[in-house]
């Protein structure tokens, strides 16, 4: 048996939906800083407060505009993980080429290896990976960003990476 996989992780509708509706809350609780008259702060610290949430707001939603980008990961049969971004993808439907040997590296493919502090649960993969230039890098992979086979694949050679690194949280 060989754990080689090639696959493609699509964006996450449901995780882009949940920032959606925490966008949207911490949006209604500026609006109510500014307009709720029960609040007893001088209106100046009101609309201070509700620019900071919305300046919070901005800056966290880059993670979500991150994540709308796909991701080609390779893990080969020996355990070495590349990642790189893939745009071809987005137009092939996210149709992947699973269980195959991983094809040659494109230009802009990362080296990565799996950090210990990764999780790695039945519907859920938080990769943390690191390159060789020790940067880090967080792959949020839900089961709704590839088929459910993709999933399942991915996530057993994540867990026999982790097992043979003595490493993940379960």
């Amino acid at each position: 048996m060989t754990i080689a996989v090639s696959t493609v992780v699509m964006p996450s509708r449901r995780f882009a939906a949940l920032a959606g509706c925490l966008c949207l809350g911490v949006i209604g609780i500026a609006a109510a800083l500014v307009f709720a008259p029960a609040i007893n702060l001088a209106f100046p610290w009101r609309v201070t407060l509700a620019l900071l949430l919305i300046a919070v707001l901005v800056w966290a939603s880059r993670t979500v505009i991150w994540h709308g980008k796909s991701l080609r990961i390779d893990i080969s049969e020996h355990g070495q993980i590349t990642v790189a971004e893939d745009k071809a993808c987005t137009n092939q439907g996210g149709q992947t080429g699973l269980n195959e040997t991983p094809r040659q590296a494109p230009a802009g493919t990362t080296v990565v290896k799996l950090l210990p502090d990764s999780t790695i649960w039945p519907h859920l993969l938080l990769l943390r990976l690191q390159a060789d230039d020790r940067r880090t890098r967080n792959v949020l992979i839900l089961r709704d960003c590839m088929s459910a086979e993709d999933f399942r694949c991915l996530s057993v050679a994540c867990r026999w990476i982790a097992a043979h690194n003595g490493q993940a949280k379960r």
